[in-house]
């Protein structure tokens, strides 16, 4: 890969499977990366380099989505954690008037809105249940923050648990979001 890239891209500083640009144009052998992989410019067939390059980029391109939603996971797990510490240490009452803060210019305009009012359901349910809501909360944020620790630092054991653990909170929050929407439905006014 890295010969069929130095052809192609024989003028410029040549990219290197490993993501550095270290590899030296115009010349008859380059040595590429970390790896210190050798090759000769001007040894692969024809028509073959601009397939790669494009390869290489999208490679590129996806690993960084990964590498956003491992963040966006992470930051989610953090605030999971910080939520179900402010779940036990917070009064009842004072849950109640964080979340009308935020809602109530929502309910103002519109008093039949579905979020607001899930929310409002939800965080009732939630004090009524405090120590098992915020349990739930502070593992699925650990959980979720040790995974996110292994999969940024290329631990292989986290790949397929993330895939597991991830796959199972969404199926079980799904299923939980399932039962909260048809509860309040069937309590709403028709």
């Amino acid at each position: 890969m890295a010969l069929c890239l130095m052809r192609f891209l024989n003028k410029v500083n040549i990219l290197c499977d490993s993501g550095e640009t270290q590899c030296a144009a115009g010349t008859e052998a380059a040595v590429c990366g970390r790896l210190g992989t050798t090759a000769l410019v001007g040894a692969d067939p024809p028509g073959r380099c601009e397939g790669e390059l494009l390869n290489i980029m999208m490679r590129r391109i996806l690993h960084r989505f990964f590498e956003l939603g491992i963040l966006i996971k992470g930051v989610d797990g953090g605030l999971e954690l910080v939520g179900g510490l402010l779940l036990i240490f917070l009064s009842p009452a004072a849950i109640n008037r964080v979340i009308f803060f935020f809602v109530e210019g929502e309910l103002r305009e519109d008093p039949t809105d579905l979020v607001a009012n899930l929310l409002l359901h939800t965080t009732r349910s939630a004090i009524e249940v405090r120590v098992p809501a915020s349990v739930f909360l502070i593992v699925h944020g650990i959980v979720k923050l040790v995974l996110v620790g292994g999969l940024a630092t290329n631990r292989l054991w986290s790949y397929p648990a993330a895939i597991l653990v991830f796959a199972g909170f969404t199926i079980y929050q799904l299923y939980q979001l399932s039962g909260n929407i048809l509860c309040f439905w069937k309590r709403s006014p028709s």
